[in-house]
């Protein structure tokens, strides 16, 4: 069945939506993919540049045929694109100066034409002085859907309950958000993370790392489809921190999963990067009829009609695209703009994003690390106190709401913006389940420390202790899960909530030495040494945002510092 459901996929997808499971296909068979096209600030002229296991340099373009077959009209529409692909050397930082082999890759069929087309390609190569080896190579359909099954289905657990969470992916529509419980599942089984036998060698580990890999490029196909940008965020995300989970687990060094997450990583950069693009184009459309200021252009441009609904989900839609673009940006600063000639990120990203975006709703604990990322960028821009005093502002917000009386507290971070839209909306959306209907938030909070603490780095000690009566009334939540690597899982059934409350008075000085501590215990060193991939951790699972981890990615992510050194 799995090798079935493998065949479909390929059949069904272009080469965007393939690109990734081919990069992992190439990296389990020894291949270091050093280069996956996203419209990187260097053109390469190749789809992906990788080394063979023999370090010898390889290039790849892709082909999409879904369903069809690679005919000769349209070989002889690629023929020059072949050519440079052959002729021109790969220039890539760590490439060595040799011949590098060539490979043009197609998940549909060969017609012979084309296959008698590319041999005599070949054979003019080598009338002009290229050796045997340089000539153009065909992976397509066939070999591909081998490799898919030989690494993708070949580890599969026996359990049931993976092979149902999948189905039921794949029945979605995918414009919808991707139910992340459902590859939690699939994660668990494939990376041996729900078993109670350990996995023994690296290699068994790595073979599931690229299994994994696999299914869950199969899981987005319908998300592929309608360009759920987030959605595409979401599970690569999910499946990154998922093998930093099972190398912490199982005490093997994460040089096993490196290859595998590097090219989710990418995956999640061409996710955010399509993601502006299209951005872009909505408000260069709506600029067009209804020239506005940027803040106006960037909230409309969240808006898809004609659902009226989307209106009720327009403040949530809106703060986490101001975040995922806000974390795009701080990537690219810090790990080099994406660019070509039709589309400069950084140029985009400035016309499109606001900064600061103005008006967020502070609609619970899970709208928390959106608001800090996006607080962040704001820092970076602005040298004033006014981002310092929108964290006191914060701050205030949420202690109002759970000490007031009659409040019923923010929701705590385990709700999304929907479960709020549902219960603010209730009497209007009778037919829809109210998550929040019985529960109550007074007087509790699983984020006020972290943000107290990022205030008190912030040295307005004033501001501090006007908010102290209020936050010392309060019940600091948190769990702690038993090992480390739990904490990297959607759900962990093995550790506990710790609840605790402090004194009414503290001293300054021990207040400053609390929030100078960046030190994560509960968390994978390996996954704490990448803040961008925690911080879209956190972003879809704001649950994970404990007081230890604010203080880490305020440290990661903002310079503001007036304390002594961090206590690590």
């Amino acid at each position: 069945m799995l090798e079935r459901l493998l065949e479909n996929w390929l059949d069904s997808v272009n080469e965007r939506a393939y690109q990734a499971a081919f990069c992992q296909l190439l990296a389990a068979q020894g291949y270091r993919v050093l280069h996956s096209t996203r419209h990187m600030s260097i053109e390469f002229g190749k789809d992906i540049i990788a080394l063979d296991k023999d370090g010898i340099p390889c290039a790849f373009q892709l082909k999409g045929n879904p369903g069809s077959r690679l005919t000769l009209t349209q070989f002889r529409e690629i023929a020059e694109q072949l050519r440079e692909l052959v002729t021109q050397p790969i220039v890539f930082p760590g490439i060595p100066n040799r011949p590098h082999r060539s490979f043009l890759v197609t998940n549909g069929m060969v017609e012979e034409e084309v296959q008698r087309a590319i041999d005599d390609f070949n054979r003019g190569l080598l009338r002009h002085g290229y050796n045997a080896d340089q000539g153009v190579r065909i992976i397509a359909r066939g070999e591909f859907l081998d490799w898919l099954i030989q690494y993708g289905s070949s580890v599969w657990p026996i359990e049931i309950s993976p092979l149902n969470a999948l189905l039921e992916i794949l029945v979605k529509d995918g414009s919808d958000p991707f139910p992340l419980k459902n590859l939690h599942t699939i994660l668990m089984g494939l990376l041996g993370l729900g078993e109670t036998k350990s996995i023994r060698s690296a290699n068994i580990l790595r073979q599931r790392v690229f299994a994994a890999a696999v299914m869950t490029t199969l899981t987005l196909m319908n998300f592929e489809k309608r360009d759920n940008h987030f959605a595409i965020v979401s599970a690569w995300t999910l499946y990154a921190v998922y093998v930093h989970a099972a190398c912490s687990r199982y005490r093997f060094s994460i040089k096993n999963g490196e290859p595998a997450i590097k090219i989710a990583r990418d995956a999640i950069l061409s996710s955010l990067l399509r993601l502006l693009r299209e951005i872009n184009d909505r408000i260069d459309k709506i600029r067009k009829h209804t020239p506005s200021d940027q803040i106006t252009l960037f909230r409309m441009a969240q808006v898809e009609p004609p659902a009226i609904t989307d209106f009720l989900l327009l403040p949530g839609r809106t703060l986490l695209v101001a975040s995922l673009l806000s974390l795009l940006r701080m990537w690219c600063e810090e790990e080099g703009w994406p660019s070509n000639e039709s589309f400069d990120a950084e140029a985009v990203l400035e016309s499109v994003l606001p900064v600061p975006m103005t008006g967020i709703e502070f609609w619970g604990e899970g709208a928390l690390p959106q608001i800090l990322v996006h607080f962040w960028l704001w820092r970076k821009k602005d040298a004033t106190l006014w981002p310092e005093r929108a964290i006191d502002h914060l701050l205030r917000q949420l202690l109002s709401h759970a000490t007031s009386e009659g409040s019923n507290g923010f929701p705590s971070p385990y709700y999304d913006y929907e479960d709020v839209i549902r219960h603010v909306y209730r009497p209007f959306l009778p037919s829809m389940p109210d998550a929040l209907e019985r529960e109550t938030f007074t007087n509790s909070s699983y984020v006020a420390e972290g943000l107290l603490h990022l205030l008190v780095r912030t040295n307005l000690k004033s501001s501090c202790k006007i908010n102290w009566p209020e936050f010392s009334r309060l019940m600091l939540m948190e769990f702690q899960p038993e090992e480390p690597w739990q904490y990297c899982l959607l759900n962990s059934e093995r550790g506990k909530v710790v609840s605790v409350q402090v004194s009414p008075t503290k001293e300054w000085e021990a207040l400053k030495t609390d929030a100078r501590v960046i030190s994560c215990p509960s968390v994978p060193t390996t996954l704490l040494e990448d803040k961008f991939l925690l911080m879209l951790f956190v972003i879809i699972a704001p649950h994970r945002l404990t007081a230890s981890v604010i203080r880490h990615l305020g440290y990661k992510f903002c310079d503001v510092w007036f304390l002594g050194e961090p206590i690590q």
